[in-house]
């Protein structure tokens, strides 16, 4: 009886030693492959300046007991540009004949993708390709997709009115209604706005203001900037052109926005047009 322990005792470290020797081989003989297909994409945290994107995997098990999905490795290429690649840990158990949805969270900056101003405005969508692979029980399990994201549009600062009041020959209080426009799903919150205005040419107020008001999801706000005018220094055309009834104008500024772990951005704007002296 000794001898047969001993024997059995030498006997199972090298049975351990050959089972992981043939480790995956072993292993993947034994266990059906699951099967990833992608399952569509959705958008959460959506901002003016980043969102995130969640990619969807439907992960099917054949196999009669549950496999552990470990993770998901990516790699996100944007207008085809290399832009985000990382490992999501998952760790999740999925059941013998199971389906489950996995997803993948992908936080974009916007602000990354465009190397301007001009080039952010201008788009509307972007082209994606995400590509990696899913860690499934011993398998590496390919994945690929294409698609396209959505921009958001930045505000819209514009002159909406020119209100006079109190006009005399030296002087008049003068009210610009400056409307921030928000065609977005969401509501904006703008931290700061710095504008340069002028009427018929002549430059007439510049200054910056953190008081903004929410603009709601596909809406408007109306920002009201008072100020003294002196005919003295500015002279007496701008009389006759505040007793006008229009007049040409054109505004120049920066908004500020503050972005999650990003600081805060400033946005430059320009508009002209015209507007109504009342």
């Amino acid at each position: 009886m000794k001898i047969k322990s001993n024997i059995i005792r030498r006997i199972i470290p090298l049975l351990c030693i050959l089972l992981i020797a043939s480790g995956c081989a072993t292993i993947k003989g034994m266990v059906q492959k699951p099967q990833v297909r992608f399952a569509g994409m959705g958008l959460d945290n959506l901002s003016l300046l980043e969102a995130t994107p969640i990619f969807k995997f439907k992960v099917s098990n054949p196999n009669a007991f549950g496999v552990m999905i470990k993770s998901v490795a990516y790699n996100l290429k944007i207008n085809q540009r290399k832009f985000i690649k990382g490992v999501a840990d998952k760790g999740v158990q999925l059941p013998a004949g199971e389906t489950d949805i996995i997803e993948v969270p992908i936080t974009v900056n916007y602000l990354d993708l465009f190397e301007s101003i001009t080039e952010f405005k201008n788009s509307a969508r972007v082209d994606y390709d995400l590509s990696g692979n899913i860690e499934i029980g011993p398998f590496t399990i390919p994945y690929e997709n294409q698609g396209k994201l959505t921009i958001p549009k930045l505000p819209r600062v514009s002159l909406q009115n020119v209100k006079v009041a109190d006009l005399t020959l030296t002087g008049a209080d003068v009210t610009f209604d400056l409307e921030i426009g928000n065609d977005n799903p969401f509501a904006l919150n703008l931290s700061g706005l710095n504008y340069g205005i002028r009427l018929g040419g002549k430059e007439f107020i510049s200054g910056e203001t953190k008081a903004i008001p929410t603009v709601e999801k596909n809406g408007f706000s109306t920002l009201s900037v008072p100020m003294r005018v002196n005919f003295f220094k500015l002279g007496r055309s701008v009389y006759n052109l505040l007793k006008s009834s229009t007049s040409d104008y054109e505004i120049i500024g920066e908004m500020q926005v503050d972005v999650p772990k990003g600081g805060q951005k400033r946005i430059p704007f320009q508009h002209s047009g015209n507007v109504p002296v009342k």
